[in-house]
């Protein structure tokens, strides 16, 4: 995956929000992977901890947002801002196809997987 360009912050919020949420309130044990590959004509970019996941609540939100099902406020502990934003800006620039998925449960981890064209330009789609 040489050479190629990706948009500005789509990978370090979320790599912030694994450290701050899921790997600082453990003990010990915290464990955070970052993967990247290319998958037919996109590429893929998971992060991945092994921390206290994403309360039920939370998680519910985030994923009626991430799907465009829900127009509720953002969440109020600044959790979901970083991921909401990639997300958005990722369908604005490359299409619908494009963003932020995103699994997690209590005591087992979160893993957040971004999807972007493999040659894009790193500009919105004009309409």
């Amino acid at each position: 995956m040489r050479n190629k360009q990706i948009v500005r912050f789509s990978i370090q919020p979320l790599i912030e929000n694994a450290i701050k949420y899921g790997l600082e309130p453990m003990e010990s044990g915290g464990k955070l992977i970052l993967n990247g590959y290319i998958q037919d004509e996109d590429m893929v970019f998971i992060v991945s901890d092994n921390g206290v996941g994403i309360d039920p609540e939370t998680y519910e939100i985030l994923q009626k947002k991430l799907s465009g099902e829900s127009d509720e406020k953002l969440i109020s502990n600044g959790l979901g801002i970083g991921i909401l934003n990639i997300n958005n800006r990722l369908k604005l620039y490359y299409g619908e196809k494009y963003g932020v998925e995103l699994k997690s449960s209590r005591e087992m981890g979160t893993i957040a997987k971004i999807t972007m064209p493999l040659e894009a330009p790193l500009r919105p789609k004009l309409q």
